[in-house]
């Protein structure tokens, strides 16, 4: 009876933690925050935009694909960084859209606290993972940024 119990119990062990572990990388994981297709231009130009101008300026594109915007980071002359507002650990919540720290310093999500990069790496939890990220390809001959996926 010992040596039928044994491996059924063993079993029903490993598919509990499996199942657990599963739902708990759900819950934060990036990939679970909606995939919305991007392709924005923004001018340098624009006084919307005129802390881009500086390095370490950030600036937010409103949101006209569906998502809750993006942050954009000048990184140095013609490199920038731009992630997705929407926080990656509770990303359903109306709240949960990341904000530009009052010094610059870093992004701060409202509803749970967590910080994060301007690269959109964790500093804070409770999130545990980035923030989604955009590829970002810089014109300086018409001073206009591309924010893609």
């Amino acid at each position: 009876m010992r040596s039928k119990f044994l491996p059924t119990a063993l079993k029903i062990g490993v598919l509990l933690l499996l199942s657990v572990g599963f739902s708990a990388c759900q819950r934060n994981n990036p990939d679970w925050v909606p995939a919305y297709p991007v392709d924005v231009f923004i001018s340098l130009d624009d006084p919307t935009f005129l802390k881009l101008k500086n390095f370490g300026g950030a600036a937010t594109v409103q949101p006209s694909y569906g998502g809750k915007g993006i942050v954009v980071y000048r990184n140095g002359p013609e490199s920038f960084s731009a992630v997705e507002r929407t926080c990656s650990y509770r990303y359903t919540d109306s709240c949960a859209r990341v904000n530009i720290s009052s010094d610059e310093i870093w992004l701060e999500c409202p509803c749970c606290g967590s910080r994060f990069t301007f690269d959109g790496q964790v500093l804070n939890a409770p999130a545990s993972l980035p923030l989604r990220t955009y590829q970002t390809s810089y014109s300086p001959t018409n001073n206009t940024l591309r924010i893609y996926q």
